[in-house]
């Protein structure tokens, strides 16, 4: 039986063409309003109760595209081909089985290869098919699909399945089990027989039955009288009731069928039909009309929505004309609208939607969302071909805003809504279908949707996270606990991305903003560090160098959120980095007082200007210091003394005039100052303006009018006289701020020939009242222009970090509101252009009116109520005519029960406007007479400020737009920002107290929505919002899948594993991260919390059953005894009769055991006898075979060889010849090189000669040490001798002892060649054979044994020789130590002379020499202690005497060219830094004072070589020899005089070892800056592995970085001791180095919160023994104290890996553990610490808060609250210590160097 069928497409979905810009998405978009800016809620565990079972029909499809469909006899080919199971019921519960359902199928298939292939697909996807029978023989149903491309239409051609299924099929037990704790029963009417059987017994098991009713077939009706909701199509309810109407048929169902609950019928594009019914019957609900319903419920869709959508109607009498009334429901969801090119195939649209219907009804999803969902998954079943491959999984992210937090289990902890403290925490106690309880942290229990509730991660920091986007849930509650963590431990700065959110904290917190903390943000990356406005400045000024583009930093917020104190940081940091400094000034507190004389000011409160917001004075503000800060300020910037003094001057002219009231004057309407009170300040204004006291009374309490004729005087009454006052005052006080704007930026402006520049807006942040004038319309205004732009650069910000981590994305929507902007600014019809019309058309009108006229000209504000001939436009015209244009505006709206008011809908919130003002406000003018008054002033400044423009001669009031021209300025504001690239400072005032330590949760979350966070925040959540770093994600989701993290060693390829492992999908693996979709971090939590609870559960099971195992065996022991005691008896009796028993059974073993082992015997002999035949007879055969092989192998093997080696010949020759040719073309080219490099006689003349001097040096320099080698050699000669001797003769005997054996050896092999001559006939007495063979044995064991001993020997004569050598050593030592005690008084009586010598040396040449001056000694760097450069020291190493030549100049400006490419070099450093140490030793001996006297001496040499080779020569044979070589030495050295140029040439050079030093210790410190930064922190390894031990250092070891350093050390310790430089330089070079790692390794600790762990403390503390064993190797000679310089960090590291922390007090911290670090130190490492290896807690809180209180009591100390080490670069020696450090040199043979021999500047050396 065949059936063909052309079916149109599927309902529930609708093909439409959208804007391009709409049609690339791919992903699910749905619109969120403002306050839902949250993640959505997460996906949850599938409904425990989810068990379907289905009864239907299931296929193969065999689906095939093509362009069109053809005619009869066309032949085509189609375009895309998929074989896949279909049929109703199959594809129904496979959808419902991706959605996390437990499906259970009852169908028939074959057994043949479509009906196994039906079977692996459905348990591919989750479906139990145990239900399904198979029949043996027959055919699998199947049908031919045919999709038309052209008309999105398809054709079927289905084939019955056979034999069909009939009950009998199914057995009764079968049925049982397939019900047995099922949901819900769904039957698709295909198998309706077998399906009426198991719906008959379902009913009975009062288990809800669905029946998809597609059309009428037989069985249907019975199967609809037992149904509680059926799904239709829309030609079924009219056809099955003959009713007209679609409405009336589904009302007709309805009653016709008592049991149905709903009927749902889909509509095509249209959507889809629902009725429910109403159980209750109200009789109160009057009647509707079913028709019109439905057509009042279309006009209320949403006509521009392209995502699915539901609208209902209140429960309702529902009237069908002809039909009847039904109490219920009506429900009308919409269909997503699908792109054409987005539509690929609707085949099994409406089963995706019936199991999506199954689903909703599992999980208790109410109608308004279970009709859009099923829709939904309809839709996205639809863009794939095929019944199933569309069908999408519960994880998708199109699915997530329908299953979010669907359901939730008891014990879940959550945050709901708070009316006191916004967000409050608690945990889930009851959970009714969409309804839960929730028991608050405050203890009381509330009731809400499951909808309004949102996760809580429980295991979050108590310190909170740096960056708001690595939250696990990122949303509103969220983020206010995690800004509520850090300000609590006074952490207030955090970012989201790359927004930096600053709270102000209302104290001083002055160890943040040190310098030295500026300086740890140079360079540093943006996130590396603590957040902090340095960092958001670095990257600015990073960026403009590296990018080259204009940066600007935005930093908002309300009044006392801090924006001016960031502001000013960020200045201060770029005016740092751009090289400014400011110099301290005096202190002037006693200049304030006299000001505050001078000016005739008193307490501000007294001033009305000031005490109007009631705040005067806040804690911790020193008003004299911020004056005297100000003031400094102004210094800076240009603003000289006279300026200050005018603009304070104008300034209390300001105060004084805002306090003079006014009152009625002696005429009508006129006014004059109230009292003497007003008076005083009036006079005071008037001096302080320099200006007539009555003129200025004139200008405030009259007005000139002048006319055509004559001028007119009008009196102001004292309202409009007050009115007066206050436009004066803001006139000036505007013309004052734009003076000092100018100022400031002609001084510190951008310089005109600069390309790029670093902009820095400090903007008023949203603004909200109770009442909204003209300013807030303005600010807010500006703030949604700042926000389109913030969402712009938020959403460029999110695709940047996407492409960054290259992952795949779609595109993500955003709120815009350009709708908002255009409602405000648009021209003409905006809210400013209506504005400006009302201004200019009431100015107009009255120009007209002659009785007006006189108003409008003086003064506008003061225009009469009304008007005789023209209408006034007022704020009540203004408010009327914005009703008329916006009453149609979704951002605009009218409020109730106002008249003049108006709302407009920010992007933070509704606002409404009050209009009374708005007109005056927009008003910007300048009165004739203040404008006169003040230009006329005697103090110029203030005539300055009002200068009388040649166009106002004839014009006394200038009026402009204050709205239009805020408007331009916003304009060239956001153009300057487009070309720039933008940073985002939110500031935030955390309470309306001003006060520190308060945290206002309303407050804060608030400014967070108007400060645009929270709309970043949604924008993150659009696409991936949580994302952690890959070892934070194996951390806390690798017990889901344990052996994933135990089996590798890479985290990324774990985490995808482990997300495979648990099937999540949607997610993305960046390149650092893990990227998860809204929603999925619940989900996996929920697997996780499941996993824990099993685990859990498991060990309560284990200890219960352990305490009843424990107590069962107690009771068993006891009933035991009991019953030995019984059975005791028993026993005894039982024993004798047991016994004989035992006897006869063993008599009985006995003779059966004998009679086995004799027949076993048997058949054994047998069975080898056969067995040992018939493998001879094999082995037989395998040897021939074997025999057989290796001859045919041989043969083979032979043949091979020959035609190998013959085609190896050919190729042999072949290449021979080759080679021979190219070879001689080679050697032909390189002959033709030769000859035109030979012609180049000149290069090589050079060559020849450089060569040539090269080779002289180094001859020079080998004689040199041949010479020193020799006399060392010599005084070792002598002692060498007797131990060479000895030597000689133990080799002797050696030799003797090795020849004998060789003889021995000789002879017995002589013996063993013999024997077998003898013996041609073999015997069997091998007595003599065994006696040879022990006797060669103990020849070998002698021959072994005389070997040890030689090596004993050499060993021993090895020991004596290193004895006699460290003997020798100590005696040389002894010597020196005598020698230098003999001369230690004589140099310390000579010091004190050499000092004054040159001294006054020194002062007798600054006097003698007029002609020219001495050279200076070159300046020490303040950071480093040496040069500059090598360039100024070798400068200033030449000595500047009249004596020098022409050619000593220039030799030595070659040697400084040679010596500057080796600054970097230590070998070359360290040769240098030898032998100017060893010059300036000897130098410094060999001066002496000018006033001492000199004692004659025999004639030695007096040149300086000469002294050092008879001076320093002392042989160290013997002590005689020492003391006469030391007599000698002292009888020699005769000091010379200490002249001009020794004593310069003694200065410099001193300069030139600082600044070696300093180079080689710098050299080291960069070396291992590298190192260090890898040396703070352990690197991560995946879950279960630990860092191996200090002693097994590879290439791969975790510790490779610390052996860096440890390699480091050495090199240069061995550098420094082949060039002899003294053991007191290497001691200081080294324990500055060791300081600096100090510095660097604590400073980072401090810094970087991934740094305070305990697994990070034992990783540093390997390091640390690292360079403790270094330190011990190395000895105290070199190491000196440097060990002791790491004392900050051990006591640190110390601290991190003690376990228990929570039992130690502050005392056994502070006194034992951490003696040497400060508080401050301490709080930061106690706070900064988390435990990632044993999750152990941190001290705990009360020694937290004792730290706390010690900090607040130091918190106005700069220096005790700065955290961070300073580095210590000074030179650590002096020519002191490195002249008693120096040992004696031989320098017998040495000749001074040729420049010195040749300078006649160096003759007082030699």
């Amino acid at each position: 039986m065949m059936c063909f069928t052309h079916l149109t497409p599927l309902p529930l979905f609708s093909a439409v063409s959208l804007p391009s810009s709409r049609r690339h998405f791919t992903s699910f978009r749905t619109r969120m309003s403002s306050s839902s800016i949250d993640s959505a809620p997460p996906p949850p565990p599938p409904p425990g109760n989810g068990i379907v079972l289905g009864c239907g029909g299931t296929t193969v499809d065999f689906l095939a595209t093509v362009d069109s469909y053809p005619k009869p006899d066309d032949k085509i080919r189609s375009t895309s081909l998929k074989v896949q199971g279909g049929g109703n019921a199959g594809n129904a519960l496979t959808c419902a089985a991706r959605l996390g359902l437990t499906s259970r199928l009852i169908s028939k298939v074959a057994n043949d290869s479509q009906g196994k292939g039906i079977l692996e697909e459905l348990e591919s996807d989750g479906v139990d098919t145990s239900f399904l029978v198979v029949s043996k023989e027959g055919n699998t149903p199947f049908t031919y699909i045919i999709v038309d491309k052209q008309t999105q239409t398809r054709t079927c051609i289905h084939t019955p399945g056979y034999p069909p299924m009939v009950p009998t099929d199914l057995p009764q037990s079968t049925m049982l089990s397939a019900l047995d704790r099922a949901s819900i029963a769904y039957f698709d009417v295909r198998l309706h027989e077998t399906a009426l059987v198991i719906a008959k017994e379902a009913s009975r098991k009062k288990i809800p039955i669905l029946v998809d009713a597609e059309k009428k077939r037989d069985g249907l009706d019975d199967l609809l009288r037992l149904a509680d909701y059926v799904v239709c199509t829309a030609k079924f309810p009219q056809a099955w009731t003959e009713v007209s109407s679609i409405p009336c048929a589904l009302v007709s169902m309805l009653l016709r069928l008592p049991k149905l609950k709903f009927v749902i019928v889909t509509l095509g594009e249209e959507g889809c039909l629902m009725i429910q019914r109403d159980s209750t019957e109200a009789s109160e609900s009057k009647e509707t009309d079913i028709e019109s319903l439905v057509e009042t419920l279309k006009d209320r869709v949403d006509s521009t929505a392209t995502f699915p959508t539901c609208v209902s109607s209140e429960t309702a009498k529902l009237k069908a004309n002809g039909v009847g009334t039904l109490s219920g429901r009506l429900f009308l969801g919409t269909a997503e609208k699908i792109p054409p090119e987005e539509l690929v195939d609707t085949t099994g649209a409406g089963d995706a939607f019936i199991g999506a219907v199954l689903y909703a009804l599992c999980a208790g999803m109410p109608p308004e969302k279970m009709l859009p969902f099923a829709t939904q998954v309809a839709a996205c079943n639809c863009r794939a071909l095929g019944a199933r491959t569309g069908l999408p999984h519960r994880t998708d992210p199109r699915l997530v805003p329908f299953l979010a937090c669907t359901t939730v289990s008891v014990g879940s902890s959550v945050w709901v809504e708070d009316p006191e403290v916004a967000w409050i925490d608690g945990e889930v106690v009851e959970v009714k279908g969409n309804d839960i309880k929730v028991k608050c942290s405050s203890g009381k229990t509330v009731g809400v949707q499951v909808s309004d509730a949102y996760p809580k991660d429980g295991e979050a920091p108590a310190s909170g996270v740096d960056d708001m986007t690595r939250l696990a849930y990122l949303h509103e509650p969220g983020v206010l606990e995690n800004m509520k963590s850090r300000f609590d431990i006074n952490e207030i700065y955090t970012y989201t991305g790359n927004i930096l959110i600053a709270v102000n904290p209302f104290r001083r917190l002055p160890h943040l903003y040190t310098s030295h903390m500026m300086q740890q943000y140079k360079g540093a990356a943006l996130g590396e560090l603590s957040p902090h406005p340095f960092a958001v400045a670095d990257a600015a000024y990073r960026q403009m160098i590296n990018q080259g583009i204009s940066q600007s930093i935005l930093v908002s917020g309300e009044s006392g959120a801090g924006k001016t104190e960031t502001t000013k940081l960020l200045m201060q940091y770029l005016a740092d980095m751009g090289g400014r400094a400011v110099s301290e000034g005096r202190s002037v507190e006693k200049k304030v007082l006299e000001d505050i004389k001078k000016w005739k000011l008193a307490d501000p409160r007294t001033f009305h200007y000031l005490n109007q917001s009631q705040c005067i004075d806040l804690e911790r503000m020193d008003d004299s210091k911020e004056y005297h800060e100000t003031r400094k300020a102004m210094d800076v910037v240009g603003i000289n003394s006279e300026e200050q003094e005018a603009i304070f001057r104008v300034v209390a002219a300001i105060l004084h005039l805002g306090n003079i009231e006014f009152g009625k004057g002696k005429e009508a309407d006129s006014s004059a100052p109230k009292d003497e009170k007003s008076n005083y300040h009036l006079k005071t204004a008037a001096e302080l303006f320099m200006c007539d006291e009555q003129a200025l009374e004139d200008s405030l309490c009259k007005r000139v009018i002048v006319t055509r004729d004559e001028s007119i005087t009008k009196w102001l009454d004292p309202e409009t006289a007050a009115l007066s006052r206050d436009a004066l005052a803001k006139t000036v006080y505007s013309r004052l701020f734009d003076w000092i704007v100018n100022k400031i930026n002609d001084s510190i402006g951008q310089d005109p020939d600069s390309k790029y520049l670093i902009g820095v807006l400090d903007i008023y942040g949203f603004e909200s009242f109770k009442t909204n004038s003209f300013e807030q319309f303005c600010i807010n205004l500006t703030n949604e222009k700042l926000q389109q732009h913030f969402n712009q650069h938020v959403f460029k910000m999110e695709q940047d970090e996407y492409n960054k981590e290259e992952i795949d994305w779609s595109y993500i929507e955003f709120v815009d509101n350009k709708d908002i902007l255009e409602l405000i600014e648009k021209k003409p019809g905006g809210i400013i252009a209506l504005l400006d019309e009302a201004w200019y058309g009431s100015k107009n009108l009255y120009l007209y009116c002659p009785a007006c006229i006189v108003y409008l000209v003086s003064y506008p504000n003061f225009l009469p109520e009304s008007c005789s001939m023209f209408p006034r436009s007022t704020h009540e015209t203004f408010a009327q005519k914005m009703y008329q244009t916006f009453k149609d505006h979704k951002h605009f709206s009218k409020p109730k029960l106002a008249r003049t008011d108006f709302t407009i809908c920010h992007y933070a919130g509704d606002v409404t406007y009050q209009t009374e003002q708005f007109l005056e406000k927009n008003k910007d003018y300048v009165v004739a007479e203040h404008q006169a008054l003040l230009n006329a002033s005697k103090c110029t400044f203030v005539s300055c400020l009002f200068p009388l423009l040649a166009e106002d001669a004839n014009k006394k009031t200038k009026f402009s737009s204050i709205g239009s021209r805020f408007k331009q300025q916003l304009v060239t504001l956001l153009e300057t920002l487009s070309t720039t690239e933008p940073h985002y400072i939110r500031c935030v005032k955390p309470n309306n107290l001003l006060k520190p330590l308060i945290f206002e949760n309303q407050n804060v979350l608030q400014q967070l929505r108007c400060g645009g966070v929270m709309e970043a925040i949604r924008i993150s959540c659009a696409g991936f919002p949580t994302r952690k770093q890959f070892e934070e994600f194996l951390e806390r989701f690798s017990v889901l899948a344990p052996e994933v993290s135990d089996n590798s060693s890479d985290d990324v390829a774990a985490c995808k594993k482990l997300l495979e492992k648990v099937g999540l999908e949607g997610y993305q693996i960046g390149k650092t991260k893990v990227f998860l979709r809204a929603g999925q971090m619940a989900d996996l939590d929920a697997r996780r919390n499941e996993v824990l609870g099993r685990a859990a559960t498991s060990i309560q099971r284990k200890f219960r059953s352990y305490l009843f195992r424990k107590n069962l065996t107690m009771l068993r022991k006891a009933a035991v005894n009991m019953q030995a005691v019984c059975r005791g008896q028993l026993s005894r009796r039982m024993f004798y009769g047991l016994r004989r028993e035992a006897a006869v059974l063993e008599i009985q073993r006995d003779i059966r055991m004998h009679l086995a082992r004799k027949s076993y015997k048997e058949l054994y002999f047998a069975a080898v006898s056969i067995q040992s035949a018939i493998r001879g007879m094999a082995s037989r055969d395998e040897l021939r075979f074997q025999r057989q092989n290796k001859a045919a192998i041989l043969i083979q093997s032979h043949c091979r060889k020959f035609l190998a080696q013959l085609h190896y010949q050919r190729l042999k020759k072949a290449a021979v010849t080759t080679q021979s040719a190219w070879r001689a073309r080679l050697a032909r080219k390189e002959l033709r090189r030769l000859k035109t490099a030979a012609k180049e006689t000149g290069a090589l003349q050079a060559a020849k000669n450089k060569l040539e001097k090269q080779v002289e040096e180094l001859t020079w320099r080998l004689q040199l040490e041949k010479r020193m080698r020799t006399d060392m050699e010599e005084s070792k000669t002598q002692e060498n001798a007797k131990l060479r001797s000895s030597l000689d003769e133990m080799q002797l005997q050696f030799k003797e002892a090795k020849a004998l054996l060789i003889k021995e050896m000789e002879a017995a092999k002589k013996t063993a060649e013999i024997v077998p001559v003898l013996q041609e006939v073999p015997v069997l007495d091998t007595e003599l054979v065994d006696k040879l063979t022990s006797e060669n044995e103990r020849l070998k064991t002698q021959v072994s044994s005389l070997d040890q001993k030689i090596v004993e020997t050499e060993e021993k004569f090895e020991k004596t020789r290193k004895l006699s050598e460290e003997r020798l050593k100590q005696a040389v030592e002894a010597e020196t130590t005598i020698v230098n005690l003999k001369k230690a008084v004589h140099e310390l009586q000579e010091k004190i002379l050499d000092v004054e010598s040159e001294n006054q040396i020194l002062r007798q040449k600054s006097l003698l020499h007029t002609s020219g001056q001495l050279p200076p000694t070159p300046a020490k760097n303040s950071q480093n202690g040496h040069f500059s450069s090598k360039e100024s020291l070798i400068n200033g190493a030449e000595i500047d005497t009249p004596a020098r030549t022409q050619e000593s100049e220039a030799k030595a400006r070659s040697l400084q060219k040679e010596r500057q490419h080796d600054d970097d070099d230590n070998e070359h450093l360290a040769y240098w830094l030898s032998n100017t140490s060893t010059l300036l030793f000897m130098i410094q001996q060999s001066l002496k004072p000018g006033g001492a006297t000199q004692q004659r001496k025999p004639p030695v040499s007096t040149s300086l070589f000469g002294r050092m080779a008879m001076g320093f020569r002392s042989a160290p044979s013997s002590a005689e020899t020492s003391a006469a070589a030391a007599a000698a030495a002292a009888a020699v050295i005769r000091p010379v005089e200490a002249k001009d140029p020794a004593l310069l040439f003694k200065q410099q050079l001193t300069a030139y070892v600082e600044k070696i030093f300093g180079m080689i210790r710098d050299n080291l410190k960069n070396e291992l800056q590298a190192l260090l930064s890898l040396c703070i922190q352990a690197p991560r390894t995946s879950t279960g592995r630990s860092l191996r031990s200090a002693k097994s250092l590879g290439k791969d070891s975790p510790l490779e970085h610390w052996k860096g350093i440890i390699d480091g050390l050495y090199a240069l310790l061995n550098t420094l001791k082949e060039n002899f430089v003294p053991p007191v330089l290497i001691q200081k070079i080294f324990t500055q180095t060791f300081s600096f790692i100090n510095v660097q390794l604590f400073n980072s600790l401090l810094l970087r919160r991934e740094c305070c762990t305990f697994s990070n403390g034992e990783y540093v503390k390997s390091g640390l023994t690292l360079l403790e064993e270094w330190c011990a190797e190395t000895k105290e000679e070199y190491a000196g104290s440097s060990w002791d310089e790491l004392k900050h960090i051990r006591q640190a590291v110390g601290f991190l890996v003690i376990h228990k922390k929570y039992r130690i007090s502050y005392d056994d911290i502070a006194l034992d553990l951490c003696p040497i670090l400060s508080v401050q130190q301490l709080y930061r490492i106690c706070t900064l610490y988390w435990d990632d290896s044993y999750n152990t807690r941190s001290v705990s809180q009360d020694v937290i808060s004792s730290m706390r209180v010690l900090m607040i009591e130091d918190s106005n100390d700069a220096d005790s609250s700065a955290f961070l080490l300073d580095e210590d670069s000074s030179i650590p020696f002096t020519t002191e210590d490195l002249s008693s450090s120096m040992q004696d040199k031989d320098f017998a043979e040495m000749k001074p160097a040729e420049e010195l021999e040749e300078n006649p500047a160096f003759s007082f050396l030699l």
